[in-house]
């Protein structure tokens, strides 16, 4: 499991924020954050998805559409976003995450 994950805001708007993360083993992306249900989904730069991108919904822990090389971070760098997102009520602009 990566020991950082880096994740930054890209951009944001009225359905959610984008944010590019990035971990110590060379995995990385973009993830759209829609706070009005608490999900999140993998997306490129613009904020699209494909119909069968990894997605959590960080309420129930569903995680949809697994992808085994990177899941992991991608989870732990949604719940670096959320939880910032929690205590201050707005999209932060860097979330990221270190584990020992």
């Amino acid at each position: 499991m990566a020991a950082w994950v880096r994740v930054r805001l890209t951009s944001s708007g009225s359905d959610g924020a984008i944010y590019r993360w990035a971990d110590d083993e060379g995995n990385g992306g973009w993830l759209h954050f829609a706070p009005a249900n608490g999900s999140f989904r993998v997306c490129d730069g613009a904020g699209r998805a494909p119909v069968d991108a990894m997605s959590l919904h960080v309420a129930t822990q569903d995680l949809q559409h697994r992808d085994e090389q990177c899941w992991r971070s991608f989870v732990q760098a949604a719940v670096g976003v959320w939880r910032a997102y929690q205590q201050h009520r707005s999209f932060p602009e860097v979330a990221d995450r270190v584990f020992y």
